[in-house]
């Protein structure tokens, strides 16, 4: 999978915010040391030292993929992406619901089978059932004397193990996927203008789950060489932490490299205005 965050302590840092290279955080999933990896290629991402573990969509949620339709206007994308998340929550929602209660249902209908069994005076079938619900290994019960009015239940018994460990996994998938948006709503898109100097105007888009003073402070370490250096906030937006990737991908040309970082842009006063406008309009809408 694609990790877009690594955790330190109990707090999720982005991989804008690292070098790329060895890194003091860990996987949140299975607290496995982390590399940062930020080539050309490929999106930013964090990877694990040894085995990768097994996440969830955070790659999805936050919009890390190769190629995204950088067609579409800024709200066009927030608006799509946003719409899809919640479509994916209510599908998992609604599936883990359905196979919940068709664990109950099956359940229902195993106990009626044992009832009717202990009815009759047949203890042994009634054990053999419970023991076959109990232990998966035990040997599927010879019921074929029941009547045919008995045939669901019978269905039942037969996925019952089937139903009980998609049920599961249903509501394991639902859990991970509703953690995944909790992270997902601690970052915090900023979009800054850094002037540094008079006429040397740059701007620059990112990630953080912490204040944005800590972040702007790295931001001046980073960039102290510059003798005047001059920082503003534009924007700083909640939600959409898709969009910076999106961003990225999308103004790709109009990147600049600054000092020996590459995560910066310079515009056109056309294009700045535009981004503006669809900025504010997010922050509106959003």
């Amino acid at each position: 999978m694609i990790l877009p965050y690594g955790k330190k302590t109990s707090r999720l840092i982005h991989i804008s915010e690292v070098p790329s290279g060895q890194t003091d955080l860990q996987c949140p999933y299975c607290a496995a040391e982390l590399l940062a990896k930020k080539g050309k290629q490929n999106a930013h991402h964090f990877a694990h030292v040894g085995k990768s573990c097994l996440g969830a969509g955070s790659a999805a949620l936050l919009g890390l993929g190769k190629e995204l339709p950088t067609q579409l206007q800024l709200i066009s994308y927030a608006q799509r992406k946003r719409q899809h998340i919640q479509q994916a929550l209510q599908k998992r929602e609604k599936q883990t619901t359905f196979l919940n209660k068709k664990d109950s249902q099956n359940k229902q209908l195993i106990k009626n089978i044992v009832a009717y069994l202990q009815a009759h005076k047949q203890r042994m079938q009634a054990q053999k059932v419970i023991a076959y619900v109990r232990y998966e290994f035990e040997a599927f019960p010879d019921l074929a004397h029941l009547p045919n009015s008995f045939a669901p239940h019978l269905a039942a018994l037969q996925a019952y193990h089937s139903t009980k460990q998609q049920a599961s996994e249903a509501a394991d998938k639902l859990a991970l996927y509703q953690k995944e948006l909790e992270w997902f709503h601690s970052f915090k898109v900023y979009f800054l203008e850094i002037k540094t100097g008079e006429y040397n105007t740059f701007y620059k888009i990112g990630l953080t789950s912490r204040t944005l003073s800590e972040r702007l402070q790295e931001i001046r370490k980073d960039l102290k060489d510059f003798p005047k250096l001059d920082i503003q906030v534009l924007y700083e937006l909640e939600g959409v932490a898709f969009l910076e990737t999106f961003f990225k991908q999308k103004y790709r040309k109009q990147r600049y490299q600054l000092g020996q970082y590459t995560e910066y842009f310079a515009f056109e006063y056309y294009e700045l205005e535009a981004i503006k406008k669809e900025l504010e309009w997010i922050k509106k809408i959003i």
